[in-house]
Formats: structure tokens, C-alpha cells, sequence
């Protein structure tokens, strides 16, 4: 199997959060390079997702506001 292309992802919303702040969504890296969103709940915070899925790059995906 052929890996996918780096994609370059926009992450500048997630960077004003707290570094290790729980999210709810996350974006991960698998290492064969596979790109995928993965939701939680509750929400997880970063080492628990590097936890679960080794040698992943995990960001924090931009939550979406849920209008009342």
C-alpha cells in the first residue's frame, strides 16, 4: 500500500489552546501516514490520545461553537 501525501494542515485556532487542554475532537497521524478525525467523550486531552494510538502526531481539531 501506498502512503498518502503530507497533507499541511491549518491547526492556528487549536494553537491559542492550552497545550494539553481536553478536546473533544482530535486529528491523527497514523505512522503509515493515514489522516484521521477522532471524536471523545468526554474529551481527552493530548497524552492520553498519544497513549492510545503510539507514534501518532495528534493536533486538536478547531471545535465547531454549538448554537443554542
Amino acid at each position: 500500500m501506498t502512503p498518502l501525501p503530507f497533507i499541511d494542515l491549518d491547526f492556528s485556532a487549536a494553537a491559542t489552546q492550552a497545550p494539553d487542554s481536553p478536546q473533544h475532537r482530535w486529528l491523527i497521524r497514523h505512522p503509515d501516514g493515514s489522516v484521521a478525525s477522532h471524536s471523545f467523550s468526554p474529551p481527552a486531552r493530548r497524552a492520553e490520545i498519544a497513549s492510545w494510538y503510539p507514534g501518532a502526531v495528534c493536533e486538536p481539531e478547531t471545535e465547531t461553537p454549538v448554537l443554542p
